[in-house]
This record gives C-alpha cells, structure tokens and sequence, in this order.
C-alpha cells in the first residue's frame, strides 16, 4: 500500500540491493578473506555469490508473478541500478572460487 509507485518502490529496491552489497563486501574482504582457511575462504566467496545470485532470481521471479497475476502495476524498474554492482561482484566471487 505505502510502495505502490515506481517512486517509492525504486528507492527501497536500490537499498535492498545497496545492503546485500555490503554485507558481501564485509564477509568477503579482500583483506582479510586470504588469512583464512582455503576452504573456509572457499566456503565464505561461495555463500557471497549464491545471495547475490539469488537476490537478482528472486527479484525476476516476484517481477514474473506479478506480471503474470494481471493485478498489479509492471515492475520496469532501472536494471542498471539495481544489479550493476552485485552483479560485478558475484562476477568478482567467481572469479576466486
């Protein structure tokens, strides 16, 4: 009800992304990441790219339901802003995996 525009929705869809970011960002610190355990460092840039790459399914797959239901407005949100950094970094993580 309260994000039922591209104006509002936009904004939190960025932040949504912005966090996910972050948090992959602090776990997989290029830093730090290399002191660990190969495998545990394996494990860490692992789990980082499955969330990124989940984050950009689910949000095809809300975008694909809410489409096909008819009831809702389209979601044509800017790609760009919303998956350009995950995207490189889940690009980043498979490089190191």
């Amino acid at each position: 009800r309260h994000y039922n525009t591209d104006d509002r929705m936009v904004p939190l869809m960025v932040r949504i992304a912005w966090e996910i970011a972050n948090k992959v960002a602090t776990v997989i610190n290029v830093k730090t990441i290399f002191r660990e355990s190969a495998p545990q460092a394996i494990r860490k840039i692992g789990d980082a790219r499955a969330c990124l790459d989940k984050w950009s399914k689910t949000y095809l797959a809300v975008r694909e339901k809410i489409e096909l239901s008819g009831r809702d407005q389209r979601w044509e949100f800017d790609k760009k802003k919303l998956f350009d950094r995950t995207n490189y970094m889940k690009d980043r993580c498979a490089d190191l995996a």
